[in-house]
C-alpha cells in the first residue's frame, strides 16, 4: 500500500507540476520568519516547485538542497532558481524522503512544508522525520507543516471517518483523497489530514524538542488550514 500510494502520488505531481507551481509562488511568512537567522546548508524536504529555497537563497552564506520525488517538480524548481539567480548555491535531488541519500549531520536546518501529510501511514511519516533528524546537525532547527482536518471543507470527511471507525477500528480518521483538476481530468492525491496534537506527537517521537507549535492561516478567517511545529535536534 505504501509503495503504491507513493507511486501514484509521484505520477500525479509529475502531471500537475506546472499548474501546481503556478498556485505556489509565494512562500509563507511563517517559514521565512523561522529561517531568518539561519546560515549554512538547508534541506528543503518535499521542495515542490522550489519557492522556499528561491526565497531563502536571496541571503548570503546559505546553500539549499532541494529534495523531491517528482522529477517534474524538480525541473520547475530548477527554472525558478535560475530565474532568481540563486541556482549556483542550490542542489536538486530526486529522492524518497523516507530514505534520504545523505550522511549523518549533513544539514544546518530543514524545512518540511506541506509534504508529510502525503505519506500514507504513521510509520512512514515517522520514518521521514527520523531520517531528517539523522541528517541534521546537533542544535539544528526544523520547521514542519501539515494540513489540518479541522477545516470546514473537511468536516464531512471527519464525521464520515469517525463513524466508520466505530465499525472498522483500522480506519484512520484523517485519511482521504483530495482532487486536483487538470486538463479536464480530476486527479486524486492522498492526504492524511492532521488532528491538532498529532504533528507535535510525531516530532517528539522522532526525537525533536518542540520549540513552537500551533496553527497557521493562509486564507482562513477562523480555522487554520495548517498545523506547524518548530523543532530542535538538541544533540
Amino acid at each position: 500500500m505504501n509503495v503504491q500510494i507513493k507511486r501514484e502520488l509521484m505520477e500525479v505531481f509529475d502531471a500537475i507540476a506546472s499548474s501546481y507551481a503556478y498556485s505556489r509562488r509565494r512562500p509563507w511568512r511563517l517559514i521565512l520568519d523561522e529561517l531568518s537567522g539561519v546560515s549554512g546548508r538547508i534541506a528543503d524536504i518535499g521542495c515542490g516547485p522550489g519557492q522556499y529555497s528561491a526565497a531563502v537563497l536571496r541571503k548570503p552564506r546559505i546553500e539549499a538542497v532541494c529534495i523531491d520525488f517528482s522529477f517534474e517538480m524538480l525541473r520547475i524548481a530548477c527554472k525558478r532558481l535560475v530565474k532568481n539567480d540563486v541556482y549556483g548555491r542550490a542542489h536538486l535531488v530526486q529522492a524518497d524522503i523516507e530514505n534520504l541519500p545523505f550522511r549523518n549531520n549533513a544539514f544546518d536546518s530543514a524545512i518540511y512544508v506541506a509534504t508529510i501529510h502525503h505519506l500514507p501511514t504513521h510509520n512512514s511519516r515517522l520514518r521521514s522525520l527520523r531520517e531528517i533528524f539523522r541528517t541534521l546537525k546537533p542544535k539544528a532547527k526544523i520547521v514542519v507543516t501539515a494540513w489540518s482536518i479541522l477545516q470546514p471543507r473537511f468536516f464531512k470527511i471527519l464525521v464520515k471517518n469517525a463513524l466508520l471507525k466505530i465499525v472498522k477500528p483500522d480506519i484512520k480518521i484523517g485519511d482521504t483523497y483530495v482532487p486536483w483538476k487538470h486538463k479536464g481530468k480530476v486527479l486524486k492525491r492522498f492526504y492524511h489530514l492532521f488532528l491538532p496534537w498529532e504533528l507535535m506527537d510525531l516530532c517528539r517521537e522522532a526525537g525533536f524538542e518542540i520549540l513552537k507549535a500551533g496553527g497557521y492561516k493562509v486564507k482562513a478567517k477562523v480555522f487554520p488550514e495548517n498545523y506547524y511545529v518548530v523543532g530542535l535536534k538538541r544533540k
